[in-house]
């Protein structure tokens, strides 16, 4: 999202702290429409979102908690369609389309599953940044 003139971990991070404010609105959604299931776990994430704070092995754990679940979810909510097309050798095509509720799901949960998205990648940057910096220690000393 931001330039790359910034640095790939700057830049993951701001990608974060925009996605924070769409992500609490789609969480709060999400809570309301009782998928999910912890009002402690709600309750926490709120907090962290609220103070930017999403680095920490337990909020990377909070928010695997709350998507793992919801993927499950709109994961199972896909329906086959075959398309009849008499100048097709097979007789026609399958489709594979997402259900209603499916696609209500999806775009309930879209800003709050880009946030899990973008906290990963910039974790992940952190873990190489460190290893970067260990590897270098090592060679130079």
């Amino acid at each position: 999202m931001f330039d790359h003139d910034l640095g790939p971990l700057t830049s993951a991070v701001l990608d974060v702290r925009m996605l924070l404010s769409v992500a609490n609105d789609a969480l709060d959604d999400l809570y309301a429409a009782r998928l999910i299931g912890s009002r402690r776990l709600f309750r926490d994430l709120t907090k962290r979102i609220a103070h930017g704070d999403m680095f920490c092995p337990t909020a990377l754990q909070d928010l695997d908690a709350v998507v793992q679940p919801l993927i499950a979810l709109i994961d199972v909510e896909w329906r086959e369609e075959f398309h009849v097309d008499e100048h097709c050798p097979e007789g026609g095509w399958s489709m594979w389309e997402r259900t209603q509720r499916g696609a209500q799901l999806q775009e309930m949960a879209g800003p709050f599953l880009a946030l899990h998205r973008a906290v990963h990648a910039a974790v992940h940057l952190i873990e190489a940044e460190r290893a970067a910096a260990k590897i270098g220690s090592e060679l130079f000393s």
